[in-house]
């Protein structure tokens, strides 16, 4: 599957702890194909608020009940405020979204003892603070993914043809930094009319008009009432008061999720040059403009998303009559409990309503516990690798060769040595110690790096910056080496003179070399796209880890064996895990085809929610004495967290063949655990129907305190319905 956009290396403002992430999406109307969109990846305030006195909260009242138009809705939220504020007028002021698609509730500018008075109120579900805790977190991906199904090879033009053709009627809301229209993935070429269930606007503005929509892109809204809440206005110097977007992000995945078929793309320099292709040419697009640029030197650097904003982009798209939701948007930090998490808030309602919710896990890897976006609910995607790499060979003076990866356009004159430096011995005086490899800005020596190789560490600051550095100080070209903790996962950038990246293992030989000749050069040759590179997928570095840290019983992140059959591997070159990989790869064909589902409804989601921490997400349904445990829930994997003795896991699938079918279960025991399925076959009789099993999970002996992982898959001879058992013994 496709990487996700990894955000330059560098300290994230308190106010900001969430950012957007990529992912890839294909689908069809129906809802197995919805669900195979994501597993492959407004008027403005200037009302402003103090740091102590005035915050945005968001006060959510749980579902609509239906019987009241949305005026009336509006009234109720402005009851309630008037009831803290005191005056009519204050009331009406304070006021930035009034939620009422999908969700009860809304956003106001309240103080802290007003906020805990409205959370006092009966119909209350939760009040929390609404912050900056959110951000945005190839040509080849869609090919890649039919050679692992079995497709033909390069240059067919149906290599996956079920996803091409069957997306017409989709509406895909993607909710990121907004969308550059003229872009050739955005053409409607050949569609036909928009929906005619399509509800929604195109919202002009700076260098957006309404005719900038046609029937590719058939609606697009902005949201920044809270940014302007928080920075006191948007600079339009480097900022789009529209949908327009400002740094390329929401376009990127805007265009991965369904941009048409762009023959003869590449990136600069001609680097994998091919047909650029989103997973549903043919599905339509609403942009919801959420995420923007935090004021600053660099402001389009970082994005922020306020959850005030995004939550009403996630309303409206349900109003408008999206079918899937498209959330890039991770946070950072500790999660939040699912009562007070906008996204996880707002897809609930959205899931209740058909709409898929689909979003990333997180750029915060390899450190375990760090996956975010945690609700059963959504679909959370992690980040691997595809085939594709694109090779730039280096060559020391002693003769060690060294593969590095790069598309940088730029090439050194002539084929010949050039000598090489360490930035850490080629800083000027001042530099902190403990960042001297780090070729931040004005960090080198002119007169030690000129015409010089030089090679500087990731880590702190931004990649491309790096080189930036380099070339400012004169230098002929970077070698930007990996951190441990990369291993041998290496980004692949086009930096702004020659240059290349490699892996740890490569920049601790490099340096050695270094260290040990009196006068060290490097060649550094011309890079070339290479693709059928094995073992591929392999699990990103930067890609966030499990467990689930608000409910270890539910497993995230769907990335299973690579194209050989071989285990995933990390992108250190260890094995992966449960833990790295969660579900499985993604299988875009096979999707539109599962034989069987497993059906959660809403009613079955506030019980986890009542299981898992006791969190009441609507007054009208509260919550029972004794919930189902979480693991109950009728999810497509199983997750069991402090096994003591046994456990009896129940699940229902629901036949979505053509009809009869019959269906033998294979079991394959975690380490140290017995699985017994029974029944062992499920007859089925008709499409639609539904038929309970019982999982009885047992502790063998005694734990090692690590998970152990298995699997069991239900087979008809044509599908194969394989479910993951995640198993920590107490």
């Amino acid at each position: 599957m496709a990487v996700y956009k990894q955000m330059p290396s560098r300290p994230i403002p308190q106010h900001s702890r969430i950012r957007p992430q990529r992912k890839m999406t294909g689908g069809a109307l129906t809802l197995q194909s919805l669900l195979l969109f994501f597993l492959v990846l407004c008027s403005c305030s200037t009302i402003s608020a103090s740091a102590k006195q005035d915050q945005v909260y968001i006060v959510y009242l749980g579902e609509h009940d239906g019987a009241k138009a949305t005026d009336a809705v509006l009234e109720d939220h402005h009851s309630l405020l008037l009831s803290v504020k005191g005056s009519e007028e204050a009331a009406r002021a304070s006021l930035l979204y009034s939620y009422k698609h999908t969700l009860n509730g809304f956003a106001a500018i309240l103080s802290e003892e007003e906020a805990r008075e409205l959370s006092g109120r009966s119909e209350v579900v939760s009040t929390f603070r609404s912050e900056a805790r959110w951000a945005p977190h190839t040509t080849r991906s869609w090919e890649f993914l039919g050679f692992e199904e079995g497709r033909r090879g390069p240059g067919d033009s149906d290599w996956l043809p079920s996803l091409d053709k069957s997306g017409s009627d989709v509406i895909v809301g993607v909710l990121d930094s907004g969308i550059w229209p003229e872009s050739r993935s955005f053409s409607d070429e050949g569609l036909g009319p928009v929906p005619a269930r399509w509800k929604g606007v195109c919202q002009g503005g700076d260098s957006f008009s309404p005719s900038s929509c046609n029937r590719k892109i058939i609606g697009a809204r902005y949201y920044l009432k809270e940014y302007e809440a928080y920075y006191h206005g948007l600079n339009t110097t480097y900022a789009y008061r529209s949908p327009r977007d400002h740094d390329g992000h929401g376009t990127h995945t805007a265009s991965t999720v369904a941009g048409r078929v762009v023959r003869g793309a590449s990136a600069l320099g001609g680097f994998a040059a091919g047909a650029a292709s989103g997973g549903a040419p043919l599905a339509r697009v609403a942009a919801y403009k959420v995420c923007w640029p935090i004021p600053g030197p660099n402001p389009n650097m970082e994005n922020t998303c306020f959850e005030a904003d995004m939550l009403a982009a996630m309303d409206d798209a349900v109003g408008d009559g999206v079918d899937v939701m498209s959330v890039s948007i991770g946070s950072v930090g500790a999660p939040l409990r699912f009562a007070d998490d906008g996204i996880a808030v707002g897809a609930l309602h959205a899931a209740r309503r058909g709409v898929v919710v689909v979003c990333s896990g997180g750029n915060s890897g390899p450190k375990p516990a760090t996956v975010s976006n945690l609700a059963p609910w959504l679909l959370t995607v992690a980040a691997s690798s595809i085939d594709r790499a694109f090779d730039s060979p280096v060559k020391l003076g002693n003769g060690v060769a060294i593969m590095g990866q790069t598309v940088t356009p730029y090439q050194l004159p002539g084929n010949k040595p050039y000598p090489l430096i360490y930035a850490a011995d080629a800083v000027v005086p001042g530099t902190p110690a403990n960042v001297t490899n780090q070729c931040l800005p004005n960090s080198l020596s002119t007169e030690k790096v000129r015409g010089k190789i030089v090679v500087c560490l990731r880590g702190s600051g931004a990649r491309v910056e790096k080189g930036l550095e380099v070339k400012r100080a004169g230098g002929a070209a970077i070698l930007l080496g990996n951190p441990p903790a990369s291993g041998s996962e290496v980004p692949v950038d086009a930096h702004v003179l020659p240059g290349t990246a490699v892996s740890a293992d490569d920049a601790i030989t490099i340096l050695k070399y270094i260290n040990s000749s009196s006068n060290p050069t490097a060649i550094l040759d011309r890079s070339r796209t290479v693709v059928d590179v094995r073992p591929s997928p392999v699990m990103a570095q930067f890609s966030s880890r499990g467990p689930n840290v608000l409910e270890p019983n539910i497993l995230k992140v769907p990335t299973v064996n690579n194209a050989e059959g071989g285990p995933i591997k990390n992108g250190d070159g260890s094995v992966a895990g449960p833990m790295d990989y969660g579900a499985g790869h993604i299988r875009p064909r096979h999707a539109l085809d599962p034989g069987l589902v497993y059906d959660a409804s809403y009613q079955d989601y506030l019980l986890f929610a009542c299981a898992s921490a006791g969190a009441q997400l609507d007054p009208a349904l509260p919550c029972p004495a004794s919930p189902p445990p979480p693991y109950q829930l009728n999810y497509p994997s199983v997750a069991v967290h402090g096994l003591n003795g046994t456990v009896t896991v129940r699940r229902t699938v629901t036949n979505v063949g053509a009809g009869e079918a019959r269906y033998t279960v294979a079991v394959i025991e975690p380490a140290g655990v017995s699985v017994k399925v029974s029944p062992k076959n499920l007859k089925f009789a008709r499409a639609g129907e539904k038929k309970t099993f019982k999982i009885k999970i047992q502790a063998k002996g005694t734990s090692t305190g690590n998970f152990s992982a298995g699997s069991y898959a239900w087979s008809d001879g044509v599908h194969v319905v394989r479910s993951p058992i995640v198993v920590l013994a107490a």
